[in-house]
Parts: structure tokens; sequence; C-alpha cells
């Protein structure tokens, strides 16, 4: 199958999605201008199902997808080339892995729902054990049983054969994008908060944004990551955004989503992790596999009305708007991949690219 007889393809299978509003602000991003609206007016942390648009009117059409993560390569100044050039991507090939006996490529984004899906690609690959229990499956499908398919453990000849399979449209590859809101959040509340449910899990850089944040506690200087834990040593999420904004850390849950994808490579598929049960189904319907992994929100959910949404707007909206629009222009990019809403509109975390 050709290039243009794969895209054409992709775009019939897209065009079935469904699509009942077309909205402004969905059609008239300009790439250089475009700003989310973040003024503060008063957030209703309370929802009514009854006054919100159904789910399925948010579903989008890849066509429109790939626009938009192509006008966010422009921001960036990135270039797509006109071939696929997977041995390009740099560094970005560390997250991106490549299921050759599925003919799947997929480029996974901490903290935007890669643990699922890479988990469904290595069961439909037929390698995800039965047995293997919940809590295990984390370390389990980021460790040895898919290090062989990370682009970055590929030789250069094995590339360039993607590159030739991809051309002649034999390669689905795949992202899943976030809510640039959620994503701060969901960072914070499971690697760095004091949430007993969640985290710390990453109590090293926790402890360090605590001693740069707090030079003048003596006592938390000599103390272990552990050990600041044990005595309560936490960083709110107000200082833990402020550091962020401020130190353009290195850690990957925390890094712009646009630093993860490949620019030279046009991917076949763009999901939203908002709306992945609806792409999962839609993408192993396309492919004729099966997995039986749960995605974030299944059928029954709706993102809008979820408590970590909930929880999100409250700790969003006690941020000084001079961070959240500092955060904004850090991010931009990564809003206008898929249009992101504000965490002040009624259809957060929603992407709003019909």
């Amino acid at each position: 199958m050709g290039k243009a007889t794969s895209r054409r393809f992709l775009l019939t299978i897209a065009g079935g999605t469904l699509l009942l509003l077309f909205i402004s602000i969905g059609s008239n991003i300009s790439t250089h201008t475009t700003k989310i609206n973040i003024l503060r007016h008063s957030i209703s942390l309370v929802s009514s199902s009854s006054s919100l648009e159904p789910l399925g009117n948010f579903y989008f059409r890849q066509a429109r997808a790939r626009e938009h993560v192509k006008r966010a390569y422009v921001v960036l100044r990135r270039k797509v080339t006109e071939v696929p050039r997977w041995e390009l991507c740099g560094s970005r090939i560390t997250n991106t892995y490549w299921f050759d006996n599925i003919n799947v490529v997929y480029t996974g984004i901490p903290k935007s729902g890669c643990s699922n899906w890479i988990s469904s690609f290595v069961e439909a690959a037929g390698r995800l054990p039965p047995q293997l229990k919940e809590k295990d499956a984390v370390t389990y499908i980021h460790g040895k049983i898919t290090s062989k398919d990370r682009l970055i453990h590929r030789s250069l000849e094995n590339l360039q054969e993607l590159n030739k399979l991809d051309e002649k449209g034999k390669i689905f590859s795949m992202i899943v994008l976030r809510n640039p809101w959620t994503r701060l959040v969901s960072g914070y509340r499971d690697k760095i908060s004091d949430e007993s449910k969640t985290g710390p899990s990453l109590k090293a850089l926790s402890l360090h944004i605590y001693q740069k944040l707090h030079p003048g506690d003596p006592g938390a200087m000599e103390l272990t990551p552990k050990e600041s834990h044990n005595d309560g040593l936490f960083v709110s999420f107000a200082e833990f955004v402020a550091f962020l904004l401020e130190s353009r850390s290195s850690n990957v849950h925390f890094k712009p989503q646009t630093e993860f994808l490949c620019a030279h490579s046009d991917y076949s598929y763009v999901g939203a992790l908002e709306l992945s049960d609806y792409h999962a189904r839609e993408v192993f319907s396309l492919l004729k596999l099966n997995s039986s992994v749960t995605q974030p929100y299944d059928q029954s959910s709706d993102p809008r009305l979820s408590h970590t949404t909930e929880v999100a707007k409250a700790l969003l909206s006690s941020l000084p708007q001079t961070v959240i629009d500092k955060f904004y222009e850090r991010y931009k990019a990564d809003f206008l991949l898929l249009n992101y809403s504000n965490f002040t509109d009624p259809n957060f975390p929603l992407p709003l690219v019909r």
C-alpha cells in the first residue's frame, strides 16, 4: 500500500468519527498569536452533567488533529520531512517504540497514559504475561520487556528499514497527548506531593526543591530523601510550579510534550488521553488487534466530571495569575497540539480540536 493510499485509508477511517459541531476556536488558530483565555473567573467545582455537551461531540477527525500538531511544529520551528526519517528523532527516540511484529510505532509521553498504551501494544504483540499483577505492570512494561522495542536500541540499518516500511504505508504510528494543566497536576500529585495514594516517587527531586525554596531551614539541608518525607517536608503545589518554571527541570515527567514528538515523521494517528477509551476502540479495530488493557477513561466516565479534574481545578485556581501566564507561555505549543481547554472552561480538560 503506497503512502498516498495509506493516507487516504487513514482519512477514510477518521472520516467516520463523529463531528457534530464546528467552533471557531478550533478552526481559526494562529500559530503565532493564539492564546487561551486565561483570565481568572469563579470556578464551580461541582459540574452538572445535564449542562454539558455529550462527550461524543468532542471526538475529532484525524485530519484536524494532525493539522494542529503540525501547527505546533511551526511555533517550535520544526520541519516535517517529506519522507519518514525516524533516525533523525535524536534523543526523542528513547520514548518511541517499534513493535515490529504488529507494525506499530508508538511515542510514549510520560504522564499522558503511556503505560496503558505500551501495555496494550505489548499484549497485542502477545508478550504480556496474563499472571502479571497490576502493581508490577508499570515496572515490567517500562523494563527489559520493551527495551528492544525502543528506537534508541535499534541499529541505523534497522531504522532505515522502518523508514522504508513507513513510506510504503505499512507502519501505524501513534501519539497520545494530554491537557498540559492536568498533566502538570498529575505529575505533582504522583511524583512530588504528600498524598498517600500516589506519591512521592521522586523523593530526591522533592527534597531538592524543598531545600532550594527553604534555604533557611538548616535541618532540611542534612536530610536524605527518605528522612525528609518521614519528617513531613513536602513541597506545596504553588512552590512546585514556581520551581518548575524557574529551573526548567529536565525530569521527563515535567518536560513539554512537544519535546517527545518526532517531527521528522508524520504520525498516522493522534489521540487524547481524555478520550482514551474511544481511541483504543478505534485503533484496535483499525489494526484488527485485541487488547484487554483498561484505559484511564472508559465509556462510562466523563473526564469533565472526574474527581481528579475537580482536584486539578482547585489547585490551578489557587495559582497567581502571573504564574498561570508564565506556564502558558512555556507550554504554549503543548496547548496548540490539540487546542486544549483552559481550566476555567466548562469542558476542561477536553481537547477542542473539532
